[in-house]
């Protein structure tokens, strides 16, 4: 497998961090749409959960891509 060029990984590491931001934005809009949290019902919860375990993922493809960029396997933020 040849090495990705500096640009290929730039370009996909500027998507990545605009798609997490975006998700960050939603979860912002999710939490401020349906108030305090202690009041949620299972399925407001269950969509929150799916909501976070993207985020996640997300976040893990910018650390990924992060890592990959400086050539260090133990990248972490």
């Amino acid at each position: 497998m040849s090495k990705r060029t500096d640009t290929e990984i730039l370009k996909d590491l500027v998507e990545a961090i605009v798609e997490y931001n975006s998700l960050r934005d939603d979860e912002w809009d999710f939490d401020e749409e349906n108030g305090d949290r202690d009041f949620w019902d299972e399925g407001t919860n269950d969509t929150h959960e799916k909501l976070l375990s993207t985020i996640i993922e997300s976040r893990n493809k910018v650390r990924n891509l992060l890592a990959e960029a400086t050539d260090n396997k133990d990248f972490s933020f």
